[in-house]
């Protein structure tokens, strides 16, 4: 929907899905040929401290559907925090369009978003290597 990648498996959620909402999921998923978890909260578990629902993008909005899209500077630091390999590739993507002055303002941000971490006094420059290009 964004333009980063071609495709994606499923939507991620930060806010936990009650039984009633899964199960209109998996009947949804069942109706349309879709995975079962299609829409899951998996991503609430990365939910960053910093996170403020007011400065979403609103995506779809509909009677009973509204669909918000986190700030790429919130998602850059979520994806940072789960680091698999999908995560880096995407870290690389949204970089340019986050708004950080440098990796250091990266850093701190993750420093904010997640204060029960240790600090990591190399993060910048880590950051600094996943998103300079190579090419």
């Amino acid at each position: 929907m964004l333009g980063y990648r071609d495709a994606t498996r499923d939507v991620d959620s930060v806010s936990s899905l009650d039984d009633t909402l899964r199960s209109a999921v998996e009947e949804v998923a069942s109706r349309h040929g879709l995975a079962p978890k299609w829409l899951n909260d998996a991503a609430a578990g990365f939910l960053p401290q910093t996170f403020d629902e007011r400065r979403c993008t609103v995506l779809i909005e509909h009677s009973r559907l509204l669909v918000l899209g986190a700030p790429l500077d919130q998602i850059f630091v979520m994806k940072l925090f789960a680091y698999r390999a999908v995560d880096i590739a995407d870290l690389r993507s949204i970089w340019p369009d986050c708004g950080f002055e440098s990796p250091e303002a990266a850093a701190d941000l993750y420093h904010r978003a997640y204060p029960h971490l240790s600090f990591d006094t190399y993060l910048a420059d880590e950051i600094r290597r996943i998103v300079v290009s190579d090419s």
